[in-house]
């Protein structure tokens, strides 16, 4: 049985987005003075159309035609017109489109990049940026991120040390997911106070460097940990360490190495909790 929002049905919903921020968001294309409105009162902006390979599409086929590839992509390049004074934007769609015109959308300050790219995009222009956040695949194609002096957050999937290398030194965020690279050693992420991992799996704390300003730490999905002992060496002022979706045995490993004074948050019912404290 199909199931949907009726925000979805009707175009248009609401959510909160980066740090409690309200965005509006368009399901489909929407005329440039309702876009308008929207940001004169202050909500951010999420493009989120229903394109033709999501489910109501293919069972219903309400929207065939307006969803063809290239009728999407004039009506985004015709809606992000409109999006010329918004502060918080996010993009999410499934297949492959040319958003070079963020460039040009200076007064950027938090953006999410979650569509594949035709085209490289050289963000060195939007220099209110402070938040940019990109989905798998989006980091390589980003360029001029060097000189975003005001960034301080960075959320990115599976990312290079090229990529690493090129953040600003005004990064005091960076979220990541895949592995621990050595990248992280980076002098240009030398201020990162909040470091935040997904899907690690294994992980070596041995081959990183130590990272004194990091003071709060999220592990998500680890499921091995070599050399327990260099993590509290790695992370020598870890203030908090927050740990979701590992087994019991991780978590135990990584508490009795922690540096003194850590605080622990732990994403865990209270039975395996008891269990935990007994091992």
């Amino acid at each position: 049985m199909l199931s949907f929002e009726l925000s979805e049905f009707f175009g248009i919903g609401f959510e909160k987005r980066f740090s409690g921020g309200r965005h509006v968001v368009f399901h489909k294309p929407f005329s440039n003075w309702v876009i308008q409105l929207f940001v004169r009162a202050g909500f951010g902006v999420t493009i989120l159309f229903f394109e033709y390979d999501s489910v109501r599409d293919r069972y219903l086929r309400i929207y065939k035609a307006s969803t063809e590839l290239g009728h999407c992509q004039q009506a985004l390049d015709r809606m992000l017109s409109a999006v010329a004074k918004v502060e918080s934007l996010q993009i999410r769609l499934s297949r492959k489109y040319d958003l070079s015109v963020l460039s040009n959308l200076h007064g950027l300050k938090y953006l999410h990049i979650g569509s594949r790219l035709k085209h490289p995009i050289d963000l060195s222009a939007n220099q209110k940026l402070e938040t940019l956040s990109m989905s798998r695949s989006v980091a390589s194609q980003i360029t001029g991120i060097t000189k975003l002096t005001n960034l301080t957050t960075v959320v990115a999937e599976s990312v290079s040390q090229e990529f690493l290398g090129q953040l600003p030194k005004s990064i005091r965020s960076l979220a990541m997911s895949g592995w621990v690279t050595a990248g992280l050693n980076s002098k240009n992420l030398a201020n990162v106070q909040k470091l935040s991992f997904d899907s690690l799996g294994k992980v070596e704390f041995g081959s990183l460097k130590p990272m004194p300003r990091i003071e709060h730490l999220s592990l998500r999905g680890v499921t091995e940990i070599k050399n327990p002992k260099g993590f509290k060496n790695t992370f020598p002022n870890l203030q908090v360490l927050s740990i979701e979706d590992a087994d019991l045995m991780v978590r135990r490993i990584l508490m009795d190495n922690l540096p003194a004074g850590c605080q622990v948050l732990q994403n865990i019912t209270p039975e395996a909790a008891a269990r935990l404290e007994s091992m």
